[in-house]
């Protein structure tokens, strides 16, 4: 992205809609994926994943996240 961090991304998404479910995809940058990955926990991502992952992966967690955003029955 060439304006902002995935970071600010988040942080800005958070701010202005923060029911919106939110995944962090990484294959590192200046510093390591895992170091993105862990700072992405820190604004109460949804989920992350590392790149590269499969398109397993990226189901399960989609599905895991929209299944959570259902209203349970009789609620």
């Amino acid at each position: 992205m060439p304006d902002q961090d995935g970071i600010e991304l988040i942080r800005a998404v958070r701010k202005n809609q923060p029911g919106l479910p939110i995944v962090a995809m990484t294959g590192g940058g200046i510093l390591s994926a895992e170091m993105y990955l862990n700072m992405a926990k820190v604004f109460h991502v949804d989920g992350v994943l590392r790149k590269p992952f499969g398109m397993d992966e990226l189901t399960a967690l989609v599905r895991r996240l929209l299944e959570g955003a259902q209203p349970k029955a009789g609620s």
